[in-house]
């Protein structure tokens, strides 16, 4: 059986593809420009100089027309924001810190004075059939979760690295 490769024509409009491609063309861009940067700015200060005018939060809804799965480039966060409203994000809903750094949470067992809506008998069976193991508790640490060693990190190689300050 043959596997049919989509021809390059098709890749190139397929939308997520070439919003992808674009935004890692603007990246390299924005990396070349900062190791390019001769100047004696901190390097905390080189990334937000040196980052290109068109690399901006955007939203990429679909443009009603002829073409099926035509988008544009939208820059108005509050037209983003009406077009696709954020509801939530489970983790946070359930404690965990805006870092969003933790992989594997600690567990502990389901307790039902962490809801704040009672939860009937029922539900509580259900959770504990879901969550067999526990539910995550962040407020400890993630499963082998280590310290940052720092925002600026050099790698010596070998698995070697040392911590440089930020230089703000």
């Amino acid at each position: 059986m043959a596997l049919r490769i989509p021809d390059k024509t098709r890749l190139r409009l397929r939308p997520l593809i070439r919003i992808s491609g674009e935004a890692l063309a603007q990246l390299d861009q924005w990396l070349t420009n900062i190791a390019n940067d001769k100047s004696d700015l901190p390097k905390a200060k080189k990334v937000a100089a040196d980052r290109p005018v068109g690399l901006v939060d955007a939203c990429y809804p679909t443009v009603a027309g002829p073409r099926v799965g035509a988008i544009e480039k939208l820059t108005d966060q509050e037209r983003c924001k009406k077009l696709f409203p954020f509801s939530g994000d489970a983790r946070l809903a359930a404690g965990a810190p805006a870092s969003d750094d933790v992989f594997k949470c600690a567990l502990k067992p389901l307790d039902a004075s962490d809801y704040k809506t009672p939860l009937t008998a029922e539900q509580l069976t259900q959770l504990r059939q879901v969550f067999p193991d526990g539910v995550c508790d962040y407020a400890k640490p993630g499963v082998e979760q280590v310290r940052v060693a720092g925002t600026w990190v050099s790698f010596k190689g070998g698995g070697e690295f040392a911590a440089r300050e930020s230089g703000r």
